[in-house]
């Protein structure tokens, strides 16, 4: 099991993760760990972030997918994610990382130094502010639907919504939710309407794929939520 480097961590404050110099941030000790053999660069800002690291991060690996598969399949590659806990790791297993908790892992966060790195494209801000690569994330979707298809399909019309906790999410959340559900009842008969919501917590990774891909429709917030 690799340890995680010292340095700012899916655990540190949100300003230690974007401002290491801060007085804040003094109990991180500044020291970069490694180096590795290999080092594929997935994190974006804001690392920890649960919706940013499965868009902005993790579709990034459809590059290293088509251009370098066999650096993916080595198990020297680590995989820096900014995102190490149990969530993430059954992200990545999805889209194509073997990885596991504990003796088997091979996601990083903190500060780390590698004999070679790897940094695949950037998603939203290298690319105009619109949001990550169209084409990294139906290389995702497509990895996701192969894994997905061994699933019953819905015979039914399915509504999903998602509602993200105020608290959390600032103004990426719906605040009159009750009345908007009473809405789509009156404009939907007929559907069936789901709610993923993250309050106490985002439910397990393969409840959530399996919600979105019966969906016939979704609905919520703008961000990576959605």
């Amino acid at each position: 099991c690799v340890p995680r480097a010292p340095g700012p961590s899916e655990s540190s404050p949100g300003v230690c993760r974007e401002h290491t110099q801060t007085e804040e941030c003094m109990s991180d000790a500044l020291v970069v760990a490694g180096p590795v053999e290999i080092l594929v660069v997935l994190t974006q800002p804001p690392w920890g972030a649960y919706y940013n690291f499965v868009i902005d991060s993790l579709s990034r690996l459809t590059w290293m997918l088509q251009q370098y598969p066999a650096v993916v399949r080595n198990n020297l590659t680590l995989f820096h994610t900014g995102m190490v806990s149990e969530s993430g790791q059954a992200w990545a297993r999805l889209v194509g990382i073997e990885t596991s908790s504990g003796a088997g892992n091979r996601l990083l966060d903190g500060w780390w130094r590698a004999k070679t790195a790897y940094f695949p494209p950037a998603n939203p801000c290298a690319n105009m502010k619109q949001g990550a690569e169209l084409v990294a994330i139906e290389g995702m979707h497509r990895t996701l639907m192969y894994k997905m298809a061994a699933m019953e399909p819905v015979r039914e019309k399915l509504a999903l919504v998602v509602h993200r906790d105020p608290h959390i999410s600032g103004g990426m959340s719906v605040l009159n939710h009750e009345e908007m559900m009473a809405r789509l009842r009156e404009d939907l008969p007929g559907w069936k309407i789901e709610v993923l919501s993250d309050y106490p917590q985002v439910p397990d990774v393969l409840t959530v794929c399996r919600m979105f891909y019966r969906a016939s429709l979704v609905i919520g917030p703008h961000g990576a939520g959605l």
